[in-house]
């Protein structure tokens, strides 16, 4: 039996850092045997960090035909937290994790003092089906749309709008955009990935976190199966003859974050260059993790150029400028093992008197 431990305190961060790296050398070093995950030392974990947990479960147990042994403390502030965001409840209905279930429930009296909030859940939305075997482009937006349509006006606000509104000094236009915000990256998990996405939205005095993240077939893939190539035309040649950066296995995945970006540009509809653009007008921070790279959008740094909006040839030669050997505060992270399928955070602060 094989236990790997998750720390006490578990970060974003440290799961890309240090847990996919160390889970995907088990496997390389001991791949006949499921790995157990024990959350017995665990005192605080972050909304993406639990989320993602999810997604390498459900990854886990796809490969090994069964769910994953979770190992678990009473702890009674982080059980009743992932009991109320319906961890527990996603790991049994998704066969995830299996877990002695002695350590779920009774919190009666922890509730009557600490209370979260009722709609802090994470949701999980199902792929859509079939999308791609719709041969016409045209057929395809059409879905999307209708998807977008239901999405935007009944799901989303019924799972989330109620956390939302708890921001403090909130406008009806910034709702708006944070809502949309949502969506998008909810629609294009459901559509392309042929997984889905587990959805987290977490609001406090101090802000607002969107985590969504899927173990899909990824961008590459996502554009094969629609006849496209994403590197094919090379749209960031210049960039890599300046900073003499190649495509390769190591950067692969970098060329694919930010052709994606461009593709997403000159369509004409909210996607994630829009989607990007909105979330530094309300001074946050945005990430996308595609394999082994992590991109990291930060106001402070991209909003105090104004060419990056323009183009997204623009804003990758910005941030290869600021990539700094400490990976933790790098807007381009290199990690030595890779989760697949897409993975988005979204930091959005509260700022007093409004946004």
């Amino acid at each position: 039996m094989s236990i790997y431990y998750l720390q006490e305190n578990q970060t974003s961060f440290e799961f890309y850092n240090t847990i996919i790296p160390d889970i995907a050398t088990f496997y390389r070093e001991i791949n006949d045997k499921p790995i157990e995950i024990s959350m017995e030392k665990v005192e605080y974990i972050d909304a993406p960090s639990l989320v993602n947990l999810l997604a390498l479960g459900y990854n886990l147990s796809r490969h090994h035909g069964k769910p994953i042994h979770l190992h678990l403390a009473y702890k009674e502030r982080l059980l009743y937290f992932l009991y109320h965001t319906k961890f527990f409840y996603l790991c049994k209905e998704l066969n995830i994790f299996e877990y002695d279930e002695q350590y779920v429930g009774g919190f009666s009296d922890y509730m009557s003092k600490h209370k979260y909030r009722d709609k802090h859940q994470i949701h999980f939305y199902p792929c859509k089906e079939g999308y791609y075997d719709i041969a016409d482009e045209n057929e395809q937006e059409s879905v999307r749309a209708e998807l977008y349509e239901t999405m935007r006006e009944y799901v989303i606000p019924n799972d989330f709008s109620d956390v939302i509104n708890d921001i403090p000094s909130l406008t009806e236009y910034v709702y708006n955009e944070i809502i949309d915000v949502f969506v998008e990256i909810c629609c294009n998990s459901v559509l392309y990935s042929e997984f889905g996405a587990f959805c987290f939205l977490q609001t406090n005095k101090f802000g607002t976190k969107i985590v969504v993240s899927d173990v899909g077939i990824g961008f590459q893939e996502s554009f094969k199966r629609k006849g496209k190539e994403l590197i094919e035309n090379r749209t960031f040649s210049e960039i890599e003859d300046k900073f003499n950066l190649k495509i390769n296995k190591a950067t692969q995945s970098l060329f694919e974050i930010f052709e994606v970006l461009e593709y997403s540009r000159i369509k004409r509809r909210k996607n994630l260059w829009e989607l990007k653009s909105i979330v530094q007008k309300l001074n946050g921070d945005f990430k996308i993790h595609y394999n082994n790279i992590q991109v990291v959008f930060s106001h402070n740094r991209c909003g105090s150029n104004r060419n990056c909006h323009l183009e997204a040839k623009n804003c990758f030669e910005c941030l290869l400028k600021d990539i700094s050997k400490v990976k933790r505060i790098s807007p381009i992270r290199n990690y030595k093992s890779g989760l697949s399928g897409v993975h988005i955070e979204i930091d959005i602060p509260t700022i007093k008197g409004g946004y």
